[in-house]
């Protein structure tokens, strides 16, 4: 398996567990119980997989911005729709926004901020 391999398989480990607790009624990352099994089984490959993709990111800002939207916008690809989380993930991704390196990543982001506040609204 090659490098860019490893962090997909990693992710898609990463989804299916955080799609099952999801599927049993969790709404926000933050109210998972740690020392439950599946949830502790579940951080810990979202930690492995975070640390794999800024592994891969190295000293490339670009990289390393991208791979920071990826960690940020992942609870809320899931599907997790809790109104405080929704706006935590907004208020990082409007600072990232402003560090962004260039328009492209800068894109992105403004992307993943419009699809936040339409979950907002949708949460009114």
């Amino acid at each position: 398996m090659d490098k860019e391999q490893i962090p997909s398989s990693l992710e898609s480990q990463v989804r299916a567990a955080y799609s099952a607790l999801r599927e049993q009624g969790a709404t926000s990352p933050d109210s998972l119980d740690p020392s439950i099994p599946e949830v502790a089984a579940a951080n810990a490959l979202f930690e492995e997989w975070a640390a794999s993709i800024d592994a891969s990111a190295g000293d490339d800002q670009k990289l390393q911005q991208l791979a920071n939207l990826q960690k940020t916008i992942f609870y809320v690809d899931l599907g997790f729709t809790d109104r405080a989380h929704l706006l935590d993930v907004k208020t990082w991704l409007s600072t990232d926004i402003d560090d962004a390196v260039d328009d492209e990543v800068r894109q992105k982001i403004q992307e993943q901020i419009a699809k936040v506040v339409a979950l907002l609204a949708k949460t009114e």
